[in-house]
């Protein structure tokens, strides 16, 4: 059985992985797995080559890069058309026979048609501002992360299950755990 988890920045995805994984499901992260990537030259290069004002004295940052796309769709949508294919065949080839994935631009993918059940972690959009400025992310910076992807509106239109998420960490888990349990029966 192979699950989705999805929701927009800021929703509470990885506490909800934390409590699928607690909860026997092998765990994936597209975010993990695009992490992965920095790791090989010949992506790092493809990089390179395609977003070169994202470089900075000969090297291309995390930092550099999503600075350019957030400033940039087509800039995005090229990054997108890079990373998403290897990604999703990484997360295709996992053998897991319970398998929770952790994917913040489902959407844009079109990895759903390969889940079973589609989890979607959904929170007002105040408590995600002030859940990210937490983290350090300035407002005016989150509000343009949240503004390209996909609104929660076509998220909860994919979604089999619905996670209501604006309390605590706590009640996030034991709803995930919950969650976690029956679609695993």
């Amino acid at each position: 059985m192979k699950i989705a988890v999805i929701g927009g920045i800021g929703c509470g995805k990885s506490e909800a992985m934390r409590a699928f994984g607690d909860n026997g499901y092998a765990v994936l992260s597209a975010d993990k797995i695009n992490s992965e990537l920095w790791q090989d030259e010949a992506y790092l290069n493809t990089l390179k080559l395609n977003f070169p004002e994202a470089v900075i004295d000969g090297e291309i940052t995390k930092a550099s890069l999503s600075k350019v796309v957030f400033a940039d769709d087509e800039k995005r949508e090229l990054l997108n058309s890079i990373s998403h294919p290897l990604i999703v065949s990484k997360i295709v080839e996992s053998k897991e026979e319970l398998l929770a994935v952790e994917l913040p631009l489902s959407l844009e993918s079109g990895i759903l048609a390969e889940f079973d059940h589609v989890v979607l972690i959904d929170t007002k959009k105040s408590l995600r501002l002030k859940r990210l400025e937490g983290r350090g992310v300035d407002k005016k910076r989150a509000k343009r992360i949240m503004a390209v992807q996909p609104p929660m509106k076509a998220l909860r239109r994919q979604a089999d299950v619905i996670i209501l998420n604006n309390g605590t960490k706590e009640t996030l888990y034991e709803k995930a755990s919950m969650v976690a349990d029956i679609l695993n029966r």
